[in-house]
């Protein structure tokens, strides 16, 4: 009686190893783009690389991770490993400008219009640190017109 007793009590026990041993979700980062005044920026592309040295998927791929910003400013990232994450975002801007010029010459007034179609990139960059498994990582980059648009 007493073995039977002991099986039982050695097969509810495991059973409520195993139960506690609930799997761990993926950590994610959760990336929020905005531009120098603090609104969203929509249509960003936002990569995550990882940091040399650092003990994650480094050994395996450069860019871990790419998604375009939604109206929110929002991406989020899936990874592996927690860790400490690089985190570039960039986006092509472009328009038209219009430049008025006026020139005394003597007594007369010159007054010339220029119209000029030029292209930018909005680039911001930082860091983004995921402690735990099923835990996110979230970062703030903030945009600023720094790249010339041949770098995108």
């Amino acid at each position: 009686m007493n073995r039977i007793i002991n099986k039982v009590l050695l097969f509810l026990y495991g059973a409520a190893l195993i139960a506690a041993c609930k799997p761990m979700g993926k950590p994610t980062a959760e990336i929020f783009v905005k531009d120098k005044k603090g609104e969203a920026v929509e249509g960003a592309k936002v990569s995550v690389f990882c940091i040399p040295g650092e003990k994650s998927e480094c050994l395996y791929k450069e860019t871990l991770s790419e998604e375009t910003s939604n109206a929110a400013g929002k991406t989020i990232h899936e990874f592996e490993h927690p860790g400490v994450y690089k985190v570039e975002a960039k986006k092509k801007m472009s328009g038209t400008f219009t430049f008025n010029t006026y020139r005394v010459n003597d007594t007369t007034v010159i007054d010339s219009t220029y119209t000029v179609d030029s292209s930018w990139t909005l680039y911001g960059d930082g860091f983004v640190k995921i402690p735990n498994y099923g835990e996110a990582g979230k970062a703030d980059i903030i945009m600023a017109d720094t790249l010339p648009v041949d770098s995108f």
